[in-house]
């Protein structure tokens, strides 16, 4: 029936039609081919959308998910596995009917925000296919389509060298010239910080500069953040991880002037430093130039953590560092009246020193 209905009748029954053609191509064999995409053809035709409002629709990848057009750009990934296909071998002959329609077509935005997520499958398979009609996409107007196509690529995102080669120029522009917010944005700059830490040669100095010198507060506080998550996923080394890789690429990489350095940077930095280990000191010392003064939570970073009771007297320089009298909310004051107990237990002497003086008088008022 499907085979004969004209080309409107989808556009009424075109989820139901996609389900059933989804359900098709898992159990046809390939001797069906001609058959499946005949079908596939129609319900295409019938159903296929420009981009919808993101607004309205909210996240476009599930959006997309639960549309005919990406049901539709599923049905073409299972018919590709059937073909067992080749890494570098192209797409067989026998699937690019259904992956050009998706590629070529001006409405074939849904469909491509579902073959995007994978990207790095794809490309191992077709680097020619997947850099003429998907990565160019990514870095070219209308740039809400690129917006999506990242958005999407970002929930599964896995990079080789080669991928990043053909698409670091739309990467690194992403990061640099368009802001955002979100868990997709999250994941972009998470895959950032993978390849910098994972593949150092394949980003160079300037590039990392740029980013870092371009992107917002909240885009940085991800970068330590992540940072962070790398030295508690190694707890047997911490000191270690500091000194060869956090260290050495921070001392390289992290931004200088002031207006990157932050109140809301500097309470992640603190969840980095109190993860170095033996390496502590270390990393306050290197640290202590980019801390700005707290004007919200962070000091139980240092309170919860073995320092206070270890090294009260470098964690003294630490918190006078990051305690401003005049901003740090009175919510914190607790806070801080515990921490400098601690310090004063561990060291008796302490009480000399002006700065503890200073601060413990602060925050008994």
């Amino acid at each position: 029936m499907f085979c004969v209905a004209p080309v409107d009748f989808f556009g009424e029954v075109g989820a139901g039609a996609a389900d059933l053609i989804k359900d098709l191509a898992d159990r046809y064999s390939t001797d069906r081919e001609l058959f499946l995409q005949k079908l596939w053809t129609r319900v295409w035709n019938g159903t296929r959308e420009a981009r919808p409002d993101a607004i309205a629709v909210g996240d476009m990848l599930t959006y997309a998910m639960n549309h005919p057009s990406g049901k539709l750009a599923d049905v073409a990934l299972i018919r590709l596995l059937k073909y067992g296909p080749q890494l570098g071998a192209g797409l067989p002959r026998e699937v690019m009917p259904y992956f050009d329609v998706i590629g070529t077509d001006p409405d074939g935005h849904l469909g491509r925000v579902i073959l995007v997520r994978r990207l790095y499958h794809l490309f191992a398979i077709d680097p020619v296919w997947v850099g003429q009609q998907l990565i160019v996409r990514l870095g070219t107007e209308p740039f809400e389509e690129a917006n999506d196509l990242w958005s999407a690529y970002s929930w599964s995102a896995t990079v080789s060298p080669n991928l990043l080669y053909a698409f670091k120029e739309s990467f690194l522009n992403v990061l640099c010239n368009r802001r955002g917010g979100g868990r997709n944005r999250r994941k972009l700059v998470d895959l950032f910080m993978v390849i910098c830490m994972e593949a150092p040669n394949d980003l160079a100095k300037d590039e990392i500069r740029c980013v870092l010198e371009s992107v917002s507060e909240d885009d940085l506080k991800i970068v330590l953040s992540h940072l962070k998550r790398r030295l508690r996923s190694e707890p047997a080394n911490l000191a270690d991880v500091w000194r060869n890789k956090i260290y050495p690429w921070l001392d390289r990489h992290w931004p200088r002037s002031g207006e990157h350095n932050t109140a809301g940077t500097t309470e992640i930095m603190l969840g980095v430093l109190v993860n170095c280990g033996d390496a502590f000191g270390h990393a306050v010392n290197w640290s202590i130039d980019y801390l700005r003064p707290l004007t919200g939570p962070g000091l139980h970073h240092l309170l919860y953590s073995e320092y206070p009771g270890r090294l009260p007297h470098i964690v003294l320089s630490l918190i006078d560092r990051i305690v401003d009298v005049d901003r740090l909310p009175a919510s914190q004051k607790s806070t801080l009246r515990k921490l400098l107990d601690v310090l004063y237990e561990a060291d008796v002497g302490i009480r000399s020193d002006a700065r503890f003086h200073r601060l413990y008088t602060f925050s008994t008022q």
